[in-house]
């Protein structure tokens, strides 16, 4: 299948800016004594993550970094609002301890509420949210995302930096918008 990139969003100079201005604002957030576990949302978050991750842990100590499953999409492009979550073990490193939930896109909520619901009956110290793309257009679930990258307005499908159209386009090192005629 051919897919036709629409227009740029952000080059590899604009993540990397994003990324260390977010980085800054998560160590501005917690005070220095206090430790960080990171958790991602697999696939499309891992990028971001990693690179928040490397940018957080030369001024902090983060005491883990790890994957979770957590879809809504289920291999289509619009989401179903029925949520899996699979914490993968990372159960074992929630208690008592401060949480940093990152995701690659933040639209309506669902998701990121309820995986923070499920993160909170294994009792941290607190959680917090972190969201590469936030699209300010649509309707939120009641969660307030306390870290966001790029902000976009509109429903343009987003590729790139860990976003992907079925499972394809995650390794560009940009983020772009795909023609509408070339997903469904």
């Amino acid at each position: 299948m051919l897919y036709v990139i629409e227009r740029i969003l952000l080059d590899k100079r604009d993540i990397d800016k994003l990324v260390l201005e977010t980085a800054r604002a998560i160590q501005y957030s917690y005070n220095d004594s206090s430790t960080l576990v990171i958790i991602y949302i697999l696939k499309g978050a891992r990028n971001f993550a990693q690179d928040l991750y490397n940018s957080i842990s030369k001024k902090k100590q983060v005491l883990h970094y790890l994957p979770i499953r957590a879809s809504s999409y289920n291999g289509k492009t619009k989401s179903s609002n029925n949520v899996m979550v699979d914490l993968m073990q990372a159960e074992d490193f929630i208690a008592n301890n401060h949480i940093l939930l990152v995701d690659d896109i933040f639209d309506t909520g669902v998701t990121m509420a309820k995986v923070v619901d499920v993160i909170s009956e294994y009792k941290p110290a607190s959680i917090k949210t972190c969201a590469l793309i936030k699209r300010e257009s649509k309707k939120e679930r009641n969660i307030v995302l306390d870290f966001k990258g790029y902000s976009i307005e509109g429903d343009d499908f987003l590729v790139g930096y860990g976003l992907d159209y079925k499972d394809k386009l995650r390794e560009l090192t940009y983020i772009a918008t795909i023609k509408k005629e070339f997903h469904d």
